[in-house]
This record gives C-alpha cells, sequence and structure tokens, in this order.
C-alpha cells in the first residue's frame, strides 16, 4: 500500500491551474498546488497565471526538494512534471499558453511583457488574438471558456458598496425622523396654551424640518434599494 496515491491506473495532469499570484481569482501558493498534485498523484501540473509567470519560481523550488532534498509527502514512482505557462483573458474565453520548450518559454515571457507594458501597473492589454498567436509560437495554445465575466468580482464589489450606501441612507433616514420628532415635540410644547387646555400643534418650523426626511431623502433610499436588488 506504499503506492496509494498511484494505485490507479490513470493519468492525469492539470493543464490550467492558477496560483495565489492571480490576485483576488486564486488563494493556494505554488508551494501547496505542487505538494497537492505530488500527493494525489498527478502526472503533471501547469501553473498557468493571468499574464504572468511570478508562481513558477516557488514552484520549481517546491518540486526541487520534493525531487532531490528527500522531502517528498509521499512516495512516488515517477516525479511529478511540472509544466510553465500563463493564461490571457479575452472576452469570452481565455487562451492559455504552455511553454514546449526554452523557446518558447522566451516568447511567453515577451509576450507578457509587452502585454504588461502597455497598460498602467497591475493590469495588460493584448493585443488581437491572431497576433499573439504569432507571438507564441513555441508554446501549446489551449482555449478554455470563461464561467463568468470578468468584471464579475468587481460588479460583486461595486453591489456591496451600494447595499452598504443604502444602509446608511437608510439609518439617517431614521434618524432624521426621530430628530424631526424630538424638535417638532419641544416647538409645540413651547408654543401650547397649556392654562386654556388647547393641544399641543406642529409649528411651521417644526413641519419643515420633518418635510426634507419625509418627502426627499425616503424615495432616494427606496429608489437605491430596490436598484441594488434588481442588480444582485
Amino acid at each position: 500500500m506504499a503506492f496509494m496515491a498511484e494505485r490507479a491506473a490513470i493519468a492525469y495532469a492539470e493543464l490550467h491551474c492558477l496560483s495565489s499570484f492571480s490576485f483576488l481569482r486564486a488563494a493556494s501558493s505554488p508551494e501547496e498546488l505542487v505538494r497537492q498534485a505530488w500527493i494525489l498523484g498527478y502526472e503533471a501540473l501547469a501553473i498557468t497565471d493571468e499574464c504572468s509567470v511570478a508562481g513558477t519560481v516557488r514552484a520549481w523550488k517546491a518540486l526541487k526538494t520534493f525531487t532531490q532534498g528527500g522531502q517528498a509527502p509521499t512516495p512516488r514512482r515517477r516525479p511529478l512534471k511540472l509544466l510553465y505557462g500563463s493564461e490571457f483573458c479575452y472576452e469570452g474565453y481565455t487562451l492559455v499558453a504552455l511553454a514546449r520548450d526554452r523557446e518558447g518559454w522566451g516568447r511567453l515571457c515577451q509576450a507578457i511583457t509587452a502585454a504588461r507594458r502597455e497598460a498602467p501597473k497591475g493590469s495588460y492589454r493584448l493585443p488581437p488574438l491572431s497576433e499573439l498567436i504569432c507571438a507564441l509560437a513555441g508554446c501549446e495554445l489551449l482555449v478554455a471558456p470563461q464561467a463568468r465575466a470578468p468584471d464579475a468580482l468587481a460588479g460583486a464589489r461595486h453591489s456591496r458598496e451600494d447595499r452598504a450606501v443604502n444602509a446608511f441612507l437608510l439609518l439617517l433616514f431614521v434618524l432624521w425622523c426621530a430628530a424631526g420628532l424630538v424638535v417638532a415635540g419641544a416647538f409645540a410644547a413651547r408654543g401650547a396654551d397649556v392654562a386654556l387646555g388647547e393641544p399641543a400643534e406642529l409649528t411651521p418650523g417644526a413641519r419643515l424640518l420633518l418635510l426634507p426626511g419625509a418627502f426627499l431623502l425616503w424615495p432616494l433610499v427606496l429608489w437605491r434599494w430596490l436598484k441594488a436588488e434588481r442588480a444582485a
């Protein structure tokens, strides 16, 4: 039972895997990915972060400690093969490039550098697909459909921000009404003729204090809340 991870004669290679270097899209570090692939008996693992090869060095070091450092978590008949690549997100699909050799690795790095130079720091701008395919000569190219829109995370973030603003406006509306009632009561008590037993009435100033909250703030709160619910 020493080779439990490989007793099932099914060779599997993960050709599209993101690490924590793909910000807000993956959480596992390259070391964790290599360790898990080793334990599960994968034949190969490709680290393909979005327009980046930043995680490949750590993945290579982790694999080296398993194969040469004698720190493998489980025994294996064959070592894990590490593939180097990257993904490029177009609208509706993702292009995955895996370097076949040193020339392909160099072209992949050049394509990433060119895309990063064309955009502000932290983002990238891709050329037309035909140009990118020509630039990635020496790489195996895979096309993967996108399970969600590229801006899904941004939309979720904006939705949370809208809900926070709506909650603040609702709280402001409640506080406005409470303050208006307190001030109106004070004005009415001051203007009431207690000796004659006349009932207290709201003064014009108190009515003006309540009007903005009743007729201006509440429609704004309702409109924003319905907008956020419709977007969700």
